[in-house]
């Protein structure tokens, strides 16, 4: 993995997607978390990101390494200077304040309002233009059914889709694994197919399995996840790779059902213009 070192910040997080099966189970632990929280890299200490990771620091010098910089704060500098950090650290500390822990019901609301609006705000300058019209270009061509696949947490997302795909009237089918059917739900994936993937960490084995499949059938994927480097985002031909709020431990849908009506308004928009 030797070679010149990237100058920007989305050259190396390509790199480290590119490389990420190659890495040792350790260095992929950061990979996973240098990919998930860039603003966090960005902004705290070697010691803090290596404690985050339950990993000694040496393994953040061994991972920058791996990518040709001399030392993780040669590194780290790519995420310092990225305008996504910048305008994460205004809107970091006006959710923090609202952080603090409340007494009773609204202040477990005020924790859950203020998480939404900060995943939200990092949404909102996370994907361009060209990224949303890729996934929308597959929907819009494909000559075959559309599948909508979500189990666990993510089956509300991928139920809404499927539903919402249902009512603009295209050939949709939500694979729903009711009575263990799954594998029968998509045994007619094929080429002209398009299966959209919902699927956040731990990654349902029958949605990686449906993924596989598709993939084998040459269909094309949409995947909705929580990490480029995820099963079902490194076979995909899209990827959303989205950062839901966790409170106290519970995460959050509020920032995948937003993508999704995204997808689906802006489908509908195209198919008015047609």
């Amino acid at each position: 993995m030797n070679g010149q070192a990237a100058s920007e910040l989305a050259q190396l997080k390509l790199e480290i997607i590119n490389k990420y099966n190659a890495l040792s189970k350790r260095l992929q632990e950061i990979a996973d978390y240098v990919l998930e929280h860039p603003e966090d890299v960005g902004m705290e200490t070697a010691a803090t990101i290596a404690e985050r990771v339950a990993v000694p620091p040496s393994a953040l010098i061994r991972f920058a390494k791996a990518f040709a910089f001399d030392g993780f704060r040669d590194m780290q500098k790519l995420f310092r200077a990225s305008v996504a950090a910048a305008r994460r650290f205004d809107y970091r500390e006006r959710a923090a304040a609202h952080h603090a822990p409340k007494d009773g019901s609204l202040g477990v609301l005020d924790w859950f309002v203020a998480g939404n609006i900060e995943a939200l705000e990092r949404l909102r300058g996370q994907f361009s233009e060209p990224e949303i019209d890729r996934a929308l270009q597959l929907l819009l061509k494909a000559t075959g059914t559309i599948f909508v696949i979500g189990f666990r947490r993510a089956f509300p997302v991928a139920a809404y889709m499927g539903y919402a795909m249902g009512r603009l009237r295209l050939r949709a089918r939500l694979v729903d694994g009711v009575a263990g059917m799954t594998q029968e739900a998509t045994q007619d994936l094929r080429s002209g197919d398009v299966l959209v993937a919902i699927s956040f960490r731990p990654y349902a084995p029958e949605v990686v399995e449906v993924v596989q499949r598709a993939r084998a059938q040459d269909a094309r994927v949409i995947a909705l996840s929580d990490s480029p480097v995820s099963p079902i985002a490194q076979q995909a031909d899209v990827v959303f790779a989205i950062r839901e709020a966790e409170v106290q431990g519970f995460r959050s849908l509020v920032v995948s059902h937003c993508l999704v009506q995204t997808l689906v308004v802006s489908l509908a928009n195209c198919l008015q213009s047609d």
